[in-house]
């Protein structure tokens, strides 16, 4: 079993207990097979973005090392989102559960399934300070500037608080 890819997943809810539909997800993620869960982060209330009708979510990053192809982990992690009870409503809606594959080690992946690195990585605070807690250092693909640096120049001006809770 290969696990030398650090991958960084983003993870997100803002319906029912939030903190709970989170550390419910990360139990799944920690269940796939040829997968470890390496780090987490603090979980941080934020402000919806693009919808901003909708509840607060509560966000945090999980960093895991696995031998699965990103394709393989993608399909993993939407059935882990279904099996928590997602239900598709619209784009930027509110959600149970949301997991996005942020970073897959230095790959920079382009299909019609997969962004990686996230299309939004660079406008997000609500994911970048979250990486930037797990590993500041950590360089973007494609962008070449670590989180911290990417931070300096994010524009996303919404509301993110640390919260005392971690994932474990």
């Amino acid at each position: 079993m290969n696990l030398n890819k650090n991958i960084y997943l983003g993870l997100g809810s803002n319906i029912e207990e939030k903190i709970a539909n989170i550390k419910s997800a990360n139990n799944k993620i920690a269940s796939i097979e040829n997968t470890v869960i390496e780090k987490y982060s603090s979980f941080y209330e934020t402000e919806p973005r693009e919808f901003a009708e909708q509840e607060n979510f509560i966000n945090a990053v999980v960093k895991i090392k696995s031998s699965l192809k990103p394709e393989e982990l993608f399909i993993k992690l939407k059935n882990i989102e279904n099996e928590l009870g997602r239900i598709p409503t619209f784009k930027y809606g509110p959600r149970i559960i949301d997991i996005d594959i942020l970073l897959f080690g230095d790959e920079i992946i382009e299909t019609q399934i997969l962004s990686i690195p996230h299309k939004k990585i660079v406008f997000r605070k609500f994911v970048l300070i979250p990486l930037a807690e797990i590993d500041s250092n950590l360089i973007i693909p494609g962008i070449e500037k670590n989180i911290l640096q990417v931070l300096e120049i994010c524009s996303d001006s919404g509301y993110v608080k640390k919260l005392e809770e971690v994932i474990i």
